[in-house]
């Protein structure tokens, strides 16, 4: 305990900046998170308060885990909530609220190991205050499980760099696990397994038997509830349409024609025209902002200059595949892509600021300049995101019209 104690410090002292980033960003992102959670829009939506009366009966019990296991991190989640004495508005939705933290940590680990800290700094600003993000973690559904694809990400970040700890090798292996209970994750989780797999073995060759062993056990006990969803399925479900669910497909084909339709509406949602309802953004206003849309399509044409960076390669495998599983109409929601999407913005908004700082590279007064034209974009992109979501959707009468039930 002493030598990890000693260890702690030592990276603390060298790395005294980073952390007070790191803990003041986290202090900034579990405030919005947590912010009204219960009473902003003053009700339940119907989806959550089944969801809240499921857990206020103690209805979510081990066998209902092992054997409909399908997002099974949040349904984990809200048994430890049951096993508690509160079950209001709150404790529905801070599981999301939890989910959303990890996905901001590892957006940020992401572009700390990509770019620059101050780029990851105006990247994770960017990202945990669209209302996209806010939405999606504050609403209590278990859509908010896909917020942990960043995390997942960022553990195949770290793996690249050849990373031998155990914690960490742990860890990633866990969350690889639990993860291929959401819907449509598997298809990023093995291709990553794939093309990482001479790392890992290697990483499992150098780690003690005792820890593989373990960790062989502790994955034995993670994929049993998708033996038993197939095996022995729950209720009126059959083991054909669980596996579907797993890998994130439509129990029916769609005609070519419906899927170049339903990906025209996946990108008018994002970018234009949002047809989801009073229960997702005020009126009709796109997913996107201008700004970002535009940050997003700069990016987009970079990483195809730039195709054979891996990143590259790992950012058009997240978006093609997203889109795709959620053209098919499938049970994927949108905000499959909200990661890859913020990802891009960044990569525009990086290209810009070299471009600017390429102009004026020895010019102290231009320098800052640049970077305070970056800090004022984010800043109004920001503060539109947090009024359009505390402001303009929480508080119009369509939206109290659909949070109208009250446990």
């Amino acid at each position: 305990m002493k030598r990890l104690l000693k260890l702690v410090r030592v990276w603390l002292e060298d790395n005294w900046r980073l952390s007070l980033v790191v803990i003041a960003g986290l202090g900034a992102v579990s405030l919005l998170l947590l912010f009204k959670l219960g009473s902003l829009v003053h009700g339940l939506s119907g989806a959550e308060f089944e969801l809240q009366q499921t857990v206020a009966h103690s209805a979510i019990t081990p066998e209902t885990l092992l054997r409909n296991p399908l997002y099974l991190p949040y349904f984990l989640a809200l048994y430890i909530v049951q096993l508690g004495p509160f079950h209001g508005p709150s404790a529905i939705r801070v599981t999301g609220a939890l989910f959303g933290l990890l996905g901001a940590i590892g957006f940020f680990y992401i572009l700390r190991k990509w770019y620059t800290l101050r780029m990851a700094v105006f990247g994770t600003a960017l990202f945990a205050t669209s209302s996209w993000f806010l939405h999606t973690a504050r609403y209590a559904s278990p859509e908010s499980t896909y917020l942990l694809l960043p995390l997942l990400i960022a553990g195949v970040v770290h793996i690249q760099g050849k990373a031998r700890s155990r914690v960490v090798l742990g860890l990633v292996a866990i969350l690889g696990l639990l993860t291929l209970y959401i819907p449509g994750l598997i298809w990023f989780l093995l291709p990553a397994v794939i093309l990482e797999r001479r790392i890992i073995l290697r990483s499992i060759k150098l780690q003690p038997i005792w820890f593989v062993i373990g960790l062989g056990v502790v994955a034995l006990l993670l994929l049993a509830p998708l033996v038993a969803m197939i095996m022995w399925p729950l209720g009126l479900s059959n083991a054909q349409d669980n596996i579907l669910a797993i890998l994130g497909l439509p129990t029916h084909l769609l005609s070519p024609m419906q899927f170049v339709e339903n990906t025209g509406h996946l990108l008018a949602n994002i970018f234009a025209y949002n047809t989801q309802g009073a229960l997702y953004v005020p009126g009709h206003l796109p997913w996107l902002d201008a700004s970002t849309a535009g940050l997003a399509l700069i990016g987009m044409y970079q990483f195809v200059v730039h195709f054979r960076l891996d990143r590259t390669k790992l950012i058009a495998l997240v978006g093609i595949l997203g889109a795709t599983l959620i053209a098919l109409g499938g049970p994927i929601p949108l905000v499959l892509l909200l990661p890859f999407l913020y990802l891009l913005a960044v990569e525009g908004m990086k290209w810009l600021l070299d471009m600017w700082l390429s102009v004026f590279p020895r010019n102290p007064f231009a320098r800052m300049f640049g970077i305070g034209v970056v800090v004022v974009l984010i800043l109004t992109t920001s503060l539109y995101h947090l009024n359009r979501y505390y402001l303009a959707w929480g508080h119009s009468p369509e939206t109290r019209a659909v949070f109208n039930k009250v446990p």
